[in-house]
């Protein structure tokens, strides 16, 4: 028989880490997508701007959005 202690989560453990995992997905979705837009929509290198979502996620795609679209 189960007791109940063994069905009790741990601290730490369980929607933090869900958190964390959606968090991660979107953080490489907007690098591919930065990467991907920038080489259909921009006349700058598509690999710099995935550097600067990389190294300043949210500014690295306000930026990518008001100044590197040009077509």
């Amino acid at each position: 028989m189960i007791s109940a202690s063994a069905l009790e989560t741990r601290p730490g453990t369980g929607e933090g880490s869900i958190f964390f995992l959606l968090l991660g997905l979107a953080y490489l979705g907007a690098i591919i997508w930065t990467y991907q837009d920038a080489t259909e929509r921009s006349d700058q290198s598509p690999t710099l701007w995935a550097l600067a979502v990389v190294l300043a996620p949210p500014l690295g795609v306000v930026l990518y959005l008001l100044l590197g679209r040009t077509r």
